[in-house]
């Protein structure tokens, strides 16, 4: 037998009750990873106006002169734009349930329960462990995606730092 709350058909070992803390739960945490992915998009945000900043306060003093690091400091500059367009891209963020495919979903319920079930139960407890199923594995999917991310985010970082150097060396070393 599968431990309590493991199972690869839903209903085969969690009851009702148990559905219902998994789908609060599952609210919950897809809500702070929406909010954990609006903080790294707004960190991002701020490490891209500050290498903006530095290397328009550099950059037309030290590029004209063909000068080497001046050069290498906008190429880290072009590379954190690109890591934070990267940050700003994904497409496939789970943040709730699609509910405008559940009306289908729905709709085939209650035609099996008019021919198979006319005195069942309403579609609740199927509909709730549907959502709750759902909204986990949005977690599992955008736990994977937001580890990516926070690598990426990692890299801007040190290429701003990378950046705010190789312009210090091109005043230096001028």
């Amino acid at each position: 037998m599968l431990p309590r709350g493991q199972s690869d058909v839903w209903g085969t070992v969690l009851g009702m009750a148990e559905f219902d803390v998994l789908l609060e739960q599952a609210r919950l945490q897809v809500s702070q990873q929406e909010a954990s992915l609006d903080t790294l998009r707004t960190r991002s945000t701020a490490i891209l106006s500050i290498g903006g900043v530095v290397a328009a306060l550099f950059a037309p003093h030290y590029l004209h002169k063909g000068d080497i690091w001046g050069y290498l400091a906008i190429v880290a500059f072009a590379v954190t734009v690109i890591t934070g367009t990267i940050i700003f891209w994904p497409r496939e963020w789970a943040v709730g349930v699609p509910l405008g495919d559940y009306q289908d979903w729905i709709d085939e319920r209650r035609e099996w329960r008019k021919q198979y079930d006319p005195d069942g139960a309403d579609l609740t407890e199927p509909l709730t462990e549907e959502i709750a199923g759902t909204l986990v594995l949005a977690y599992v999917n955008n736990r994977v995606r937001y580890g990516h991310l926070a690598v990426v985010y990692a890299l801007q970082c040190s290429l701003l730092g990378i950046e705010v150097v190789l312009w210090v060396l091109a005043v230096l070393i001028r």
